[in-house]
């Protein structure tokens, strides 16, 4: 069970093969098999986060409590879902490209009740040039730059890029519970141009499967209107409670 919140796979040998060749593509095998590939399930994280809109203003806050969806794709891929309140929730589509793990594809929906009037809209967002979140020589100091476009279903912007660096800021050790896990500080740096401009920061901890452990991010978008430029301000910081996710 140990071996399986890490994130590993616990293999045992019983003999060996008649080439070390044999041997050797064995072990290659058994060392990858698995990796990056988080338990689907429903996870428990808890935070606290809040988003403002300058336009008309508004504050919604979020938390303490924040169900995490995490769903297998083909091709050794998967989703990761947040929902921080029933108004807001982002996601992330995660890739095994060999030793290392790529993010490529995000997205986020959030809806504003103004009383007059609700405003709802849809974020997705593609890369080209794939995100590397753990590189497979995950040294303190490693950048690697990505880029993604994204377009709106509601606010009708035209397209969106989102370009920046994920810089590996090292190895440390995470508490969940009772428990210190070893996990992978990565920090990520952005910005957007064309229909909406502005900038994301975040430092997420990765475990060892490739799951988010815990994150802390700001942002601050800017979105041309009819009323004029409205700026929507946001951050916050969650971390995993149980690394058992519900089924």
């Amino acid at each position: 069970k140990e071996v399986v919140e890490l994130g590993g796979l616990h293999v045992v040998g019983t003999g060996r093969h008649h080439t070390e060749r044999l041997d050797n593509q064995l072990r290659g095998r058994a060392g990858t098999a698995g990796a990056f590939q988080p338990r689907p399930g429903v996870y428990t994280y808890t935070g606290q986060a809040s988003e403002h809109v300058s336009l008309p203003p508004k504050t919604q806050p979020e938390g303490p409590v924040f169900p995490v969806t995490v769903t297998g794709l083909p091709g050794g891929c998967w989703q990761f879902r947040i929902d921080l309140s029933d108004s807001h929730w982002e996601g992330g589509t995660f890739c095994a490209r060999g030793p290392s793990l790529h993010e490529v594809g995000r997205g986020g929906w959030m809806r504003w009740d103004f009383v007059v009037v609700v405003v709802a809209d849809t974020s997705t967002f593609h890369c080209s040039s794939e995100e590397t979140v753990v590189p497979s020589q995950p040294r303190a100091g490693a950048v690697s730059r990505f880029s993604c476009v994204g377009s709106n279903d509601h606010l009708n912007t035209g397209p969106v890029t989102m370009s920046g660096t994920s810089t590996v800021v090292g190895a440390e050790d995470q508490a969940v519970g009772s428990r210190k896990m070893p996990v992978l500080h990565v920090r990520e740096q952005a910005a957007f141009s064309g229909g909406q401009t502005g900038t994301y920061r975040a430092d997420v901890w990765f475990g060892a499967n490739g799951l988010p452990l815990r994150e802390k991010w700001s942002t601050q978008v800017r979105t041309p209107s009819p009323l004029g430029t409205a700026t929507m301000t946001g951050g916050g910081e969650y971390r995993i409670a149980s690394l058992t996710p519900r089924s």
